[in-house]
């Protein structure tokens, strides 16, 4: 009885621990802030950013996120940023139109900030479960009764 108690007890506690990955809360549902790289800063660029950041930064896109799994199934808040490891630093569109290489209404957004997989996966289920309630199940033919010899 003691070993059970203590398989629950520990069980228990690694499923609140958070995952390698930073998400928060029990393993079924994780919730948090994460970071998509955009791609590295354009040369010319590069050491005025640095300036103001740190040396290495990247071009990234910040964003909070809940979902089941480790699958984002929601995102909201998000933002381009420039980032380095885990630290960001999130950019207005003040600050993306005085770098002066696009247009703040130019940055493209994520395409699983968009459409989260999560969402993607609900979507889809959802739909093939209409298509399969609108299908007529074919009528089977009236089978006679077998009269008997006599």
């Amino acid at each position: 009885m003691k070993t059970i108690l203590f398989l629950v007890c520990a069980l228990s506690l690694l499923a609140i621990c958070p995952s390698v990955a930073e998400a928060r809360g029990i393993m079924l549902v994780t919730y948090g802030e994460t970071i998509k790289d955009r791609g590295e800063l354009a040369a010319e660029l590069k050491d005025m950013i640095e300036a103001s950041t740190e040396q290495g930064v990247k071009m990234g896109y910040c964003y909070s996120y809940a979902g089941m799994f480790w699958i984002d199934v929601w995102t909201w808040g998000g933002a381009p940023c420039f980032y380095k490891d885990k630290r960001a630093w999130k950019l207005s569109d003040d600050d993306i139109a005085s770098y002066g290489e696009v247009a703040p209404a130019q940055v493209k957004k994520p395409f699983f900030y968009r459409f989260p997989e999560g969402l993607l996966f609900l979507g889809s289920m959802v739909l093939l479960i209409g298509i399969s309630a609108l299908r007529k199940p074919e009528a089977a033919a009236p089978v006679e009764p077998k009269q008997a010899d006599g």
